[in-house]
């Protein structure tokens, strides 16, 4: 993994000699009427440098000042992160459906049939974070016979024709994980929502306690216990179910989920 960070100052808020300081630091990071820095993944020089600057301004107190500065981390994943992780989140697809229709009675997603082209092979549901896949790709997943993972009816409906079945399917499972250890609620939505934290990270990753998910037994898919971001829970699979799709080039855009062994 490598990381991309960034740090900005804003002269108006920070010490005249800390300002000039820096700017000598990195003279290419006075950009116009404040000073910007970035380190691109794997520019260890640069990088060195962003975390210097970090150090100076908390050393003069501007973390204590509202928009003084700003510090960004990223992580750069390759695709060894992917494949070294044991659990791993379902993102938003490559693909996606828009204008979705909601639920029906039976819970089932009811999607445009001019959106469900038989080319698509995994899709999110924009904005929500559910995703369907085709049926190929569930006769694909399916002969892996892996643990937890179900597959709920999608209508394709049509302005004047009875919805049909059969052509996509949601990604379901009853196994509901633990807490996060590092999620938190937002209190002031309408309906339970939480965010995960991940400081100073600004892709942030789930973490969860190897204990906490001992007593789940072997699972390839479950769902979030916290809906995030909005009423609902997220997916994540196994390194097992992800190994499967990338054999049979099924394309997954998934983030890494950290397990905390103390």
């Amino acid at each position: 993994m490598k990381f991309f960070q960034s740090i900005t100052l804003t002269p108006e808020h920070c010490p005249k000699d800390l300002y000039g300081r820096v700017v000598g630091m990195a003279p290419n990071g006075q950009r116009g009427s404040l000073f910007h820095l970035e380190a691109k993944a794997g520019d260890e020089d640069s990088g060195i440098i962003v975390k210097k600057i970090v150090a100076l301004c908390t050393e003069h107190g501007l973390d204590k000042i509202p928009g003084a500065y700003s510090h960004m981390v990223d992580r750069v994943y390759e695709q060894s992160d992917f494949e070294a992780a044991p659990l791993l989140m379902l993102e938003t697809q490559f693909k996606m459906f828009h204008g979705a229709q909601g639920r029906d009675a039976e819970g089932r997603l009811s999607l445009p049939i001019g959106q469900a082209k038989p080319s698509i092979k995994v899709a999110s549901i924009y904005p929500q974070p559910w995703v369907v896949v085709s049926s190929e790709v569930r006769k694909i997943l399916e002969s892996e016979h892996l643990a937890g993972l179900q597959f709920g009816e999608v209508l394709v409906r049509a302005r004047s024709r009875t919805p049909s079945v059969g052509f996509f399917w949601e990604l379901r499972s009853e196994v509901v994980l633990p807490k996060m250890l590092n999620s938190i609620p937002y209190p002031e939505t309408p309906f339970p929502s939480y965010g995960i934290v991940d400081p100073p990270f600004h892709t942030v990753e789930p973490h969860y306690r190897a204990g906490d998910l001992k007593s789940l037994g072997r699972f390839d898919a479950a769902r979030t216990f916290e809906p995030l971001g909005g009423p609902y829970p997220y997916l994540i699979v196994s390194q097992r179910l992800y190994q499967h799709c990338l054999r049979s080039k099924i394309r997954l855009r998934v983030r890494p989920v950290r397990i905390e062994q103390s």
